[in-house]
């Protein structure tokens, strides 16, 4: 047990009403009067008194008793289990008592009863269940009250009936499920109410204050994290509004609401209770189901605007006329595929704007000429090849941030574009790190000098967007299938050098097989002049009468001499074959591995659609739009951003096709020219062959 202490010039105790802190730790308080107590503490006006590490099992009566002037009590993890009616009897200065984080089970009727003072109680994180509709009933004073973390599935509509001065509730992460009528109807002076991380899928009519009195207004009512599918609170007055993480589908707003937070719904159409007097100036409506501005496009009051992730479409010229008021605009990931010159031309006062993730093949930078004060701009996940970035910094001077990741960048391109952004002092934001990839300064580029990199880093981006791939048996046989594909591209890849090695040998060898040719030809004609002159030597004989015998062995000496010609030729020709049959038979093996490239590319695609309309047909898209790119939004606004990544999966797979296809064209031309020609001097040897025959026959 210690005190804190002040003592005066002398080194004495400064009189009783200057002890004002008693700090109590690693006790077992009991009810039972502490003599020690209050001898040693009672001659000091004690105001504020903490446990620490103490254990007890109820709220000690004789505390209060005992010091009958505190004014605020923290008694966290004491393990308190119940607090009796009488237990605040003499606490009538007390106005802020915690008792969070203990083993409340229930709150009886009137168990706070004396306590006439208390403005603040936090009873927080323990295991209540059950409240009695007179369990607060002589709180008239208490401003706020906390009761996050237990375990209400219900509450009674009177329970708050008594707090009249209360201005601030928490009711988060517990397990209601209904909000009664009536149950907020009595607390005039309410400003915040706190229902997030629930179960709510009810709102009864009249459960607000703000609906039975109009002149109150809630500051902030948090409905997010619920199971709400409707939702009607066109008669509540309330200026923010949170409903993120919710099934709506549609929502009525009111004319006081000043911002709205219903990220991650169905919301396919908002209603307006009035849109002549609307004040709303902020609706995030990100990864919902609306594919048109026409339902907010009375809200000319707005000045954040955040629609990313609904399927939004093209914009015309007037799709935006009537928002002249934005600073911040997100459309990341809404399918815009065409942007016109004057689509932004009311936008004079626009901030941010986010068009990332979206089907812009081009980009003129002209069309948003009007936005002269833009500070940042997002551009990543689209298909830019080129910008028109050389007046820049010149016509946007207050441009400060530009997102240009995860676009068909050529290098040399992109190094020209990086390097005028930091010689104007723009920032490059980044959306995940590209180190191990082609990249200028982190982003992205193609080498177009190496499509195979390109590849392998398509394959890396969907295995980081998306790790969850490979949790189900599916998803991995794809996973293995994909990687099987890439193992083969890049053995293909690793192999076309000797390919090319092979080639050029078999060139040199055909090279070589025609000068031998050449001296065959040669050797031929001599053996040809030669019997030009055994004629000539014959038909000399046959004048000279004597032709008979010497005929007989010039016939047998040109027998020999065809007969070493031929089997010479059937030699050479039998050299060639084999070559071919060689040559033939790599290119029946690289046939082979082809087709069975195509048939894993069958299997992939077959395996792929199969994929999409598993994990796309079932929702999927929404789960998916919710990962790195609601990161992306969160780093670049502070959280108000959330894909259908159908797209990069088809592309991935044409990729895939047009690599295996040039790859095996390249293959087959090289090989296809080497056989044809070789089959062409093959047949003029034939030829040659044919023409020596013939020769010997017309000798003889």
């Amino acid at each position: 047990m210690h005190s804190s202490r002040q003592l005066d010039e002398n080194g004495e105790p400064l009189s009783r009403m200057y002890m004002r802190q008693l700090l109590i730790s690693n006790t077992a308080f009991t009810p039972t009067p502490s003599t020690s107590i209050s001898r040693t503490f009672l001659r000091y006006n004690i105001l504020q008194v903490s446990f620490k590490d103490s254990s007890m099992v109820e709220l000690p009566k004789q505390l209060f008793d005992t010091f009958t002037q505190l004014q605020i009590v923290n008694l966290t993890r004491s393990g308190i289990k119940y607090v009796n009616r009488y237990s605040l009897e003499r606490a009538g200065s007390l106005q802020i008592l915690d008792l969070s984080w203990n083993a409340l089970n229930e709150l009886t009727a009137n168990c706070f009863s004396g306590a006439i003072a208390l403005n603040k109680l936090i009873l927080s994180y323990n295991n209540i269940s059950s409240i009695d509709s007179m369990a607060f009933n002589s709180l008239g004073n208490l401003v706020s009250l906390l009761l996050t973390g237990n375990r209400l599935h219900s509450l009674d509509g009177k329970v708050f009936g008594s707090l009249t001065a209360l201005q601030t509730i928490y009711l988060d992460a517990n397990e209601l499920q209904v909000i009664d009528r009536n149950l907020f109807s009595s607390n005039i002076k309410l400003q915040n109410i706190l229902l997030q991380n629930n179960r709510i899928n009810v709102v009864e009519e009249g459960s607000f204050v703000a609906e039975t009195h109009p002149s109150s207004v809630l500051s902030i009512l948090s409905l997010s994290n619920n199971n709400l599918t409707t939702l009607n609170l066109k008669t509540v007055n309330v200026k923010k509004l949170y409903l993120a993480n919710n099934k709506l589908e549609e929502v009525y707003l009111s004319p006081s609401m000043e911002s709205v937070y219903a990220k991650n719904n169905r919301i396919s159409r908002i209603l307006l209770a009035n849109t002549g007097i609307m004040k709303l100036t902020t609706l995030d409506v990100e990864n919902n189901s609306l594919t048109s501005l026409e339902t907010i496009q009375h809200l000319d009051s707005l000045v954040n605007l955040f629609l990313s992730n609904n399927r939004i479409g093209p914009l015309n010229l007037t799709s935006l006329a009537k928002f002249t008021k934005l600073e911040q605009l997100g459309l990341e990931r809404t399918f815009i595929s065409n942007l016109q010159h004057g689509t932004f031309a009311q936008q004079e006062s626009l901030k941010w704007l986010d068009l990332s993730y979206n089907n812009l093949d081009r980009f003129d930078l002209d069309i948003l000429t009007s936005s002269t004060a833009l500070q940042r701009i997002y551009l990543d996940g689209n298909r830019l090849k080129s910008l028109n970035y050389q007046y820049l910094k010149k016509t946007f001077p207050s441009l400060m941030e530009i997102g240009l990741s995860d676009n068909n960048w050529n290098c040399t391109y992109l190094i020209d574009l990086v390097r005028y952004c930091t010689e104007h002092s723009i920032e490059l934001f980044k959306s995940q790190s590209s180190m191990n990839q082609t990249n200028v300064k982190g982003i992205y580029c193609y080498d177009d000098k190496n499509p195979l990199a390109n590849w392998n880093t398509t394959m890396q981006q969907m295995q980081i967007l998306h790790p969850h791939l490979g949790n189900t048996t599916e998803d991995g046989a794809l996973q293995s299938l994909l990687q099987s594909v890439l193992e083969d591209v890049r053995r293909f890849s690793e192999s076309n050098a000797d390919v090319a090695n092979q080639t050029t040998k078999l060139d040199g060898a055909v090279y070589d097989l025609t000068k031998n040719q050449f001296t065959l030809q040669k050797d031929l004609n001599s053996l040809r002049q030669s019997l030009f002159e055994i004629r000539l030597a014959l038909m000399a004989n046959r004048t000279n009468g004597s032709a008979g015998v010497d005929n007989d062995e010039l016939r047998r000496m040109i027998e020999s001499a065809n007969n070493l010609t031929l089997d010479k030729q059937e030699l050479s020709a039998k050299t060639l074959e084999f070559k071919i049959y060689e040559q033939t038979f790599k290119v029946d093996k690289a046939l082979e591995l082809a087709k069975e490239s195509i048939d894993k590319n069958a299997l992939l695609a077959k395996r792929m659609e199969q994929w999409i309309s598993n994990a796309f047909g079932s929702g999927g898209v929404g789960l998916m739009a919710q990962q790195q790119p609601a990161q992306q939004s969160a780093e670049r606004v502070g959280g108000h951003s959330n894909p259908s990544d159908h797209g990069l999966i088809i592309a991935m797979v044409v990729m895939m096709c047009l690599m295996m296809g040039v790859i095996m064209l390249v293959f087959f031309k090289s090989n296809r020219r080497s056989f044809t020609v070789e089959r062409g001097r093959y047949a003029n040897r034939d030829s040659s062959l044919t023409t020596i025959t013939n020769d010997y026959h017309n000798n003889i």
